[in-house]
């Protein structure tokens, strides 16, 4: 797993770590652990 850290449009910083597909093994999705900053979930 890789951890990794990134800002939304709107400043909000997630966290989170790459987890891998048993579906799809070789293409694995970000999991989003935590959320810190402004949860504006608009739209």
């Amino acid at each position: 797993m890789t951890e990794f850290e990134f800002l939304s449009h709107d400043g909000s910083r997630f966290f989170g770590y790459d987890w891998p597909s048993y579906q799809h093994s070789r293409a694995p999705y970000a999991v989003v652990i935590s959320l810190h900053g402004p949860a504006n979930h608009t739209g």
